[in-house]
């Protein structure tokens, strides 16, 4: 028998048959979707997604996936509003936040440590 690409052609313009099909049909299957689903949209949406996908020249289903990874990274992060508001609620409460200087925060802290090592407040101290 001779090699897959010694072999007559059936007037197709791709191989019909040998490992160069197999090739193809692999790499046809895992560069499409690993998963197919099912939408309803309705009328003014798909109409949407329809003119976006002709307006950048992509298959709607690439308008889509693109659309949804915007959406998720977008998703839990703060709205303009709302950063502004949170914005002003610190700016509220620093001046709020008292200042000491290094060497009285670093004493505080050394006294905190001590206390919890010695076991915090004893019985008889309340």
């Amino acid at each position: 028998m001779s090699a897959w690409w010694n072999v007559p052609r059936t007037g197709a313009p791709f191989p019909t048959h040998g490992p160069a099909v197999v090739m193809s049909i692999w790499y046809y299957g895992i560069s499409m979707a690993l998963v197919k689903m099912t939408f309803s949209l309705d009328a003014e949406t798909a109409a949407r997604l329809r003119t976006t996908a002709d307006r950048v020249r992509l298959p709607q289903s690439q308008v889509v996936r693109e659309a949804i990874a915007e959406y998720a990274a977008r998703v839990g992060r703060l709205s303009e509003d709302e950063r502004a508001e949170l914005l002003r609620a610190f700016d509220r409460l620093l001046p709020a936040v008292p200042r000491k200087a290094a060497a009285a925060v670093d004493a505080e802290l050394r006294e905190l440590r001590e206390a919890r090592r010695r076991g915090g407040r004893r019985q008889g101290q309340r």
